[in-house]
C-alpha cells in the first residue's frame, strides 16, 4: 500500500529522501536493489540490524509419542493441549490429536510455538474421563507414557505397587503390648494415701531367711541374706477404682532386686556406705501407673503429673497404661519427661482438657501406643514416635525437634496440627490409615500408605532445623488419597507417587506458595488434581508447579475433580465412601495460526496488517454425547479468516494454487470499497471477518504451518508476497496465536515493546525487555530464549486490534 514512513526526526526523513531520490518507481529498480533497500528499510523501522539466518519463523514442527496402557482392548483419545486445561476454565487449545489403542503408541506431528518448552499430553478414556500430564518439549519432540509400562493386557488399576520412600513402621505387635501390660499389671499394688507417700530406699544385710511377701517385687530372698521389707515401697501402680490427683514417685524410677547377692560396691549409692559382707544386686526399672478396668484416674486442672526423669540416658523409668474399661482424664498437663511411655489399650480412654506433653519422646522398641481412644485437647509429640493404632481426637497436634513422628494405623481427627518452636520444624507423619485435620497441616514429611486417606484444611510443608536433616517429602503409595480443602503450601518439597501399578490421588487446594527458583521434580504414579493458584505470583507458581511436573519421571498426571475413580467404593476402616460425579468436560478450541503480510519491500511502515489471515483446521463440529466438549476437526481441509486489510492495494489471497474467498478482491470478500482500510483502528473501517471453511489442504503439505504455502497477489504491481519468507525483511510472518496485530501505522515493534519487569538485553547498544518484538527478531534464532520466542504476548496497551 502506499504509505508514508513512520519515522520520527530527521532520520526519518533522510530515509525518505534517499529512498526517493534513488527510487522514484520502485518497479525500475534491479531485485537486488530492492532487496538492498527493503533489508535497510526494514533494519532502520525495525530498530535492530537483522541478524544472519533470520527466518521470522516462531513455530516449529514437532513430533508426538504418546504411549497408552489402559484397559485391555479400549481406545483413547489422545491430545496434546498448548495449555493445561484444568487449570484454564476447562477449555484445552489443542494442538494436535489421534486415536489410539490401549497398549500402543499414538505417534504424530503438530505445529508448537518455540516459546513452549512443556505442552499438555492428555488421554479420554470411553467413561468420559480425561488425564492430563505435562511434557517438555526436547529435541522436536514430547514424549509421554499414560498407565503402567508392564500392564499391556491388562486393566489400568489392576495391579498394586509400592513407593519406596513411603515407610510406616508398624512398632511392637499388640499381643506383644498386651504381654507386657499383663505382666505389669500382675505385681502391681492398689494405690492409696501410704505407698503414694512412701519411697523407702534404704537397704540393710542381715544374715538370716526371710520369706518375701508375694505382693511385692522389693523383696527377694537371698541365700541368707535379705532386704529391708515395707510394705509401702511400690514400683508398680495400679488404679481400679476412682483417683484424682497426682502419684507421686511416677517420676522416679523404681528398684527390683534380682536374686542374687555380691560383695562389690553399689555403683548407684542405693545401699548404705555402712554396710558389711554380700549385698542384694538389684535393677533399675520403670515406674508405672496401670488404670485397670474399671478404673479413673483424673489429673485435675492445674496440676502437672510428671511421668518419667531419665535416670539414665536410655531408661525408660516412666510408663502409664490405660486398660480395658478404663480412663485417664487429663484437665491438668500430663508430661512425660525424657523415655517415658503411655500406652492405650483396646477399650481404654484418655480424655480431658488438659495437654499431654512428650519430651525428648522414646526409644525405638519401647515407643508409645494407642490402642484405645485418646480426646485431648493438645498433644506433643516431641521427639521418637507415636503409635496410633485406636482413634485420637485433639485440638492441636505439636511436634518438634529431632526426628518426631505420628505413626497412624488408626484414625486422627484433630483441628490443627502445628509444629512447636520452627514454623515446621522437623515434624513427620506417617499414615497408614484415616488422618484428617480441620484447618492447618504443617509438618516436614507426610507419607500416605496404600490405601490410605488423608484429608486436611491446608497443608505446609517445608524443612526444618536439626532432626536428621531429610529434605520436606509428601509421598503417597498406591491408591492412597490426599486431599487439601484450602491453601497449599511447598517449601522445597520433593513429591512422589507409587512407582509403577496403580496411581495415588492428589488433590490440592489453591497453592499459595511454592519455592520458586528451585526445581523439585514430581515423581510417580499421581492423578493430581489442582484447584488454582493464589497469591501475588499466581502464574509463576502454576508454571513452577508445572516445570515439577515435567521435571520428573513422565508418570504424574492431572485429572478433573471427578475423575480420580470410575467405580463407587464403600466406607472402610481407612477410607470414607466414594461416589464418583459426572467427569469433568473439557471444552476443546483448535490452534490458531495467524499469517501478517506487508504489501510492499520498499516504502512500508512494518504495521504488519496489510492482510491478516487466521488460519486452522476445518472445525466440522463441537462434540456433543461422549463427545461432549471435543472439537472435531479434518486434517484434510482448512478454515481461513481474512480478520484485516491495511491495505490500499487491490490484492488478492491464495493458499497453495487456490484463490481463496472464491478468488475475490480482498476489499470486495470484506464488502468494503476498494481501497478502504479494514479492521485496523481508528480512520478505518470496520467489518465482519470474510470465512473461508473446507478448503483442501495444498498437495505436498504436511501439516506443518511454519510451511503453509500462504500468498498475496499485489494486482497493480503483479508482485507476489509469499510465506515462508525468502528474504532477510518481514514481508510475512506466520504468528503461532491468536494474534492481535498491530493498529494502523503503528510499528510491530513499538505495538509490541515487552514488559517493563521482564529481564533486559542489549540491542544495536539499546536496552530493551527480553520479551519484545525487538529483542526476538535482533536475536540469532539460536540464542533466542522461550521469552524472546513469546514477544507477541505482551502488546502495548491501545496499539493493538481486538480478536473481536
Amino acid at each position: 500500500m502506499n504509505k508514508k514512513y513512520l519515522m520520527n526526526g530527521f532520520a526519518a526523513l533522510a530515509l525518505i529522501a534517499s529512498v526517493s531520490s534513488c527510487t522514484k518507481d520502485v518497479t525500475t529498480m534491479s531485485q537486488s536493489e530492492i532487496d538492498s533497500k527493503a533489508k535497510e528499510n526494514a533494519e532502520l523501522q525495525l530498530g535492530f540490524t537483522i541478524p544472519d539466518g533470520q527466518s521470522w519463523v516462531m513455530a516449529s514442527q514437532v513430533t508426538a509419542n504418546v504411549t497408552v496402557n489402559g484397559d485391555y482392548g479400549t481406545n483413547y483419545i489422545v491430545t496434546i493441549y498448548e495449555n493445561n486445561p484444568f487449570t484454564s476454565d476447562n477449555t484445552g487449545v489443542v494442538l494436535g490429536s489421534a486415536e489410539v489403542k490401549s497398549g500402543d503408541v499414538a505417534t504424530f506431528d503438530f505445529t508448537c510455538p518455540n516459546e513452549a518448552e512443556m505442552v499438555f499430553a492428555a488421554i479420554k478414556d470411553e467413561k468420559g474421563y480425561t488425564y492430563v500430564k505435562p511434557v517438555a518439549v526436547k529435541d522436536g519432540k514430547v514424549e509421554a507414557v499414560f498407565g503402567d509400562e508392564a500392564a499391556g493386557s491388562r486393566a489400568m488399576r489392576a495391579a498394586s505397587s509400592t513407593n519406596s520412600h513411603v515407610d510406616i513402621p508398624t512398632g511392637a505387635s499388640k499381643s506383644t503390648i498386651e504381654a507386657q501390660c499383663a505382666a505389669i499389671l500382675a505385681k502391681s499394688v492398689e494405690l492409696n494415701s501410704n505407698n503414694n507417700g512412701y519411697n523407702g530406699n534404704n537397704f540393710h544385710s542381715v544374715n538370716a531367711e526371710y520369706q518375701q511377701d508375694a505382693s511385692t517385687n522389693w523383696q527377694q530372698v537371698l541365700k541368707g541374706y535379705y532386704v529391708d521389707y515395707n510394705p509401702d515401697y511400690v514400683v508398680n501402680y495400679k488404679i481400679s477404682t476412682e483417683y484424682s490427683g497426682l502419684v507421686t514417685h511416677l517420676p522416679t524410677a523404681g528398684y527390683e532386686a534380682t536374686g542374687e547377692y555380691t560383695n562389690e560396691a553399689d555403683p548407684n549409692g542405693k545401699i548404705s556406705a555402712n554396710w558389711t559382707g554380700y549385698r542384694p544386686v538389684y535393677n533399675l526399672t520403670a515406674r508405672t501407673v496401670y488404670v485397670a478396668s474399671g478404673g479413673k484416674w483424673t489429673i485435675p486442672t492445674g496440676s502437672t503429673q510428671v511421668c518419667g526423669q531419665a535416670a539414665k540416658a536410655d531408661f525408660v523409668d516412666g510408663i502409664i497404661i490405660v486398660g480395658s474399661n478404663a480412663e485417664l482424664e487429663v484437665n491438668g498437663t500430663l508430661n512425660f519427661a525424657n523415655l517415658g511411655r503411655l500406652i492405650v489399650l483396646p477399650g481404654g480412654k484418655v480424655t480431658g482438657t488438659g495437654s499431654i506433653q512428650v519430651n525428648n519422646g522414646s526409644k525405638v522398641g519401647e515407643e508409645s501406643y494407642n490402642y484405645g481412644t485418646i480426646s485431648v485437647a493438645t498433644f506433643n509429640e516431641n521427639f521418637g514416635n507415636f503409635f496410633n493404632y485406636g482413634t485420637m481426637t485433639c485440638t492441636e497436634l505439636q511436634g518438634g525437634a529431632g526426628t518426631s513422628c505420628y505413626v497412624n494405623h488408626g484414625k486422627v481427627h484433630v483441628d490443627h496440627v502445628y509444629p512447636n518452636g520452627q514454623l515446621c520444624a522437623n515434624l513427620q507423619i506417617k499414615n497408614n490409615c484415616w488422618w484428617e485435620v480441620d484447618n492447618w497441616n504443617y509438618c516436614k514429611i507426610f507419607q500416605n500408605g496404600s490405601g490410605a486417606y488423608a484429608n486436611v484444611g491446608s497443608l505446609f510443608i517445608g524443612g526444618g532445623e536439626g532432626g536428621e536433616n531429610a529434605g520436606s517429602v509428601l509421598a503417597l503409595d498406591t491408591d492412597s488419597k490426599f486431599v487439601v480443602e484450602d491453601e497449599s503450601c511447598f517449601n522445597g518439597t520433593l513429591i512422589y507417587g507409587p512407582s509403577s501399578g496403580n496411581s495415588a490421588y492428589l488433590e490440592l487446594g489453591t497453592m499459595t506458595f511454592l519455592n520458586v527458583g528451585m526445581v523439585y521434580p514430581i515423581n510417580g504414579n499421581l492423578n493430581v488434581y489442582v484447584a488454582g493458584y493464589g497469591g501475588q505470583n499466581a502464574s509463576g507458581y502454576e508454571s513452577r508447579w508445572n516445570d515439577n511436573m515435567a521435571g520428573g519421571d513422565g508418570k504424574p498426571q492431572v485429572v478433573g475433580k471427578a475423575a480420580f475413580n470410575t467405580a463407587s467404593t464403600d466406607a472402610s476402616d481407612c477410607a470414607p465412601a466414594f461416589t464418583p460425579n459426572i467427569p469433568e468436560v473439557v471444552y476443546e478450541t483448535l490452534k490458531v495460526y495467524t499469517y501478517a503480510f506487508e504489501d510492499q519491500t520498499v516504502n512500508t511502515d512494518y504495521d504488519m496488517n496489510d492482510v491478516v489471515l487466521k488460519v486452522n483446521y476445518h472445525v466440522t463440529e463441537q462434540g456433543t454425547g461422549a463427545n461432549a466438549g471435543k472439537v472435531i476437526y479434518d486434517k484434510t481441509k482448512l478454515d481461513v479468516k481474512l480478520v484485516a486489510a491495511g491495505a490500499t492495494f487491490n490484492i488478492k489471497v491464495k493458499i497453495g494454487g487456490t484463490y481463496l474467498f472464491g478468488g475475490k478482491e480482498i476489499h470486495d470478500a470484506l464488502n468494503v470499497n476498494a481501497g478502504v482500510m479494514v479492521n485496523t483502528g481508528s480512520g478505518s473501517q470496520t467489518a465482519n471477518p470474510a470465512v473461508e471453511n473446507g478448503i483442501s489442504i495444498p498437495a505436498g503439505w504436511n501439516g506443518d504451518f511454519t510451511k503453509l504455502p500462504v500468498s498475496i497477489e499485489v494486482l497493480s504491481t503483479s508482485t507476489t508476497y509469499v510465506f515462508p519468507n525468502t528474504d532477510l525483511y518481514p514481508h510475512a510472518v506466520m504468528v503461532p496465536t491468536d494474534w492481535a496485530w498491530p493498529q494502523e501505522r503503528v510499528n510491530v515493534q513499538v505495538a509490541y515493546p515487552g514488559t517493563s519487569s521482564a529481564s533486559k538485553v542489549t540491542i544495536n547498544n539499546v536496552e530493551v525487555p527480553n520479551n519484545s518484538f525487538r529483542a526476538w527478531g535482533g536475536t540469532p534464532a539460536a540464542s533466542r530464549t522461550s521469552a524472546m520466542n513469546g514477544w507477541y504476548n505482551n502488546p502495548a496497551s491501545g496499539k493493538v486490534m481486538s480478536n473481536n
